[in-house]
């Protein structure tokens, strides 16, 4: 084996962090034994020392998950074996470490399958949930490529097809902005420039009925970037 391979291996933090969990899980299980004497538990003796090693089990628990969740958004369709084979040696090294945790709560199988039991059930809440957020994004996603698809081409309209569309949609209720549109002749293009100012300054109103105007002609021509 070559040096620079050696100390590869050698810093792999992903080694270093099982070896430095086993290590743990070890030394927890190797005074489990004793802390759970009656006589100790009744004074208090190693109580501190059962606390440090409980809370670096519980921040090492928290880290194989982390890693577990990484590795699942992995998206190296070269590595699906590699990983798959990762995160069972990951889950397993967790099982291990969360075995330990719920002894020393004196949790029973039964409360545990409970426990599963209640998380699977809220899982599939949480999933349809997504699902459904998930559905309604790709929903407005596509809405807003409509508008941009329909914008692009408002944009190339002359001033006739300008006119004809807000003779159409906006003369009725908009006299003086359609009015004000005959006497500029603006296109497409310059439709996309404007801003509200101009708009409520073309037609002469201001408020819901500005805020009303300048979305129809920002919809149908899209918004310049400023």
């Amino acid at each position: 084996m070559g040096v620079a391979a050696y100390l590869g291996r050698a810093i792999n933090p992903h080694k270093a962090r099982k070896r430095r969990l086993e290590s743990l899980l070890g030394q927890y299980r190797e005074h489990a034994k004793e802390w759970e004497d009656p006589g100790l538990l009744q004074t208090g003796v190693h109580a501190e020392w059962r606390k440090k090693y409980q809370a670096q089990l519980v921040a090492g628990m928290k880290e194989l998950v982390e890693e577990i969740c990484e590795l699942r958004k992995v998206k190296d369709m070269r590595r699906v074996g590699q990983k798959a084979e990762e995160i069972d040696g990951l889950i397993e090294q967790a099982a291990e470490i969360m075995g330990e945790q719920y002894k020393a709560q004196y949790k029973l199988p039964s409360e545990v399958d409970e426990e599963i039991e209640q998380e699977k059930a809220e899982l599939e809440k949480l999933i349809d949930e997504v699902e459904t957020r998930q559905a309604r994004l790709d929903i407005k996603t596509r809405m807003r490529l409509i508008w941009v698809d329909e914008a692009d081409q408002a944009r190339e309209w002359t001033y006739a097809q300008v006119l004809a569309w807000a003779e159409e949609n906006i003369a009725a209720g908009y006299t003086q902005f359609f009015q004000s549109l005959q006497e500029t002749e603006l296109d497409g293009a310059a439709m996309c420039e404007m801003t509200r100012e101009d708009v409520g300054e073309m037609a002469g109103v201001a408020g819901f009925r500005l805020k009303v105007l300048y979305s129809k002609v920002k919809h149908r021509f899209g918004e310049a970037a400023r």
